[in-house]
């Protein structure tokens, strides 16, 4: 019994030797370091910061369909091809390239007569194409809209407006929301009597793209008065600093 005390004994010995030794060999306390790395991360001051871009737009983007209705497939096709392709000619003529125009719905339905719910016989054939295009200049949008509806588009499902280059609005909101926060930690950091140390962290909270509502048009019986207003870009951030 008295042999296994004095064993222990001259572990626990060794152990503490050992943690002194290397205390003094390396001139750091462990549990120093620690405290103090514990104390200078809770020295530290968060806030947000947010700001916002203005444009104005330099595209829109409009989609127009047509809609027939006729007894037999091939007929209400072959009008529905034909009507297409006319608006198609004419927003190519009207100046907007290819890659501008896109088909966004095709649609084929048959419609049938109902008695006290039952299906009757076929009515007929319904229909529907549509196809997206982008208006690269702004001052020719309401031409647009008046040409394609002459030239056999018979819906225009909406118009909308963006930039086409969003990529520097955005870094210009993003400098503007870091500012913002910066201006608002210094101010915390007077009023507090402390001095603002270094970033620690940033992140982006939030980022918003032009994004304007569509707005619909029925088929106008003279030209179409268009305005493109103005988009914003907003960032948002989070940035904590520490404290001096």
């Amino acid at each position: 019994m008295f042999h296994k005390s004095v064993v222990g004994l001259i572990l626990v010995l060794a152990v503490v030797g050992l943690g002194l030794l290397f205390s003094q060999s390396t001139g750091v306390n462990p549990a120093r370091v620690a405290a103090a790395g514990a104390a200078a991360g809770d020295r530290t001051i968060s806030v947000s910061g947010a700001a916002s871009v203005g444009v104005k737009p330099d595209v829109a983007r409009a989609t127009f369909g047509v809609e027939t209705f006729l007894p037999t497939l091939q007929a209400a096709l072959a009008e529905n091809n034909r009507l297409m392709s006319s608006v198609i000619a004419k927003l190519k003529e009207l100046g907007i390239a290819d890659k501008d125009i896109q088909t966004v719905n095709f649609n084929v339905s048959v419609e049938r007569s109902f008695d006290r719910g039952v299906p009757g016989p076929i009515t007929g054939y319904r229909v529907s194409n549509s196809v997206r295009a982008t208006i690269r200049q702004l001052d020719k949008v309401g031409n647009v809209i008046d040409q394609a509806i002459a030239a056999g588009a018979n819906s225009v499902g909406g118009i909308s407006f963006g930039v086409s280059e969003a990529g520097p609005l955005q870094s210009q909101a993003r400098a503007k929301a870091v500012a913002d926060a910066q201006a608002k930690a210094q101010e915390l950091a007077k009023a507090a009597g402390v001095q603002l140390g270094p970033v620690i962290s940033i992140v982006e909270t939030g980022i918003s793209a032009p994004q304007p509502a569509d707005r619909a048009f029925a088929a106008p019986q003279a030209a179409v008065p268009v305005e493109g207003g103005e988009l914003s870009v907003s960032v948002s951030v989070q940035v904590v600093y520490g404290i001096q």
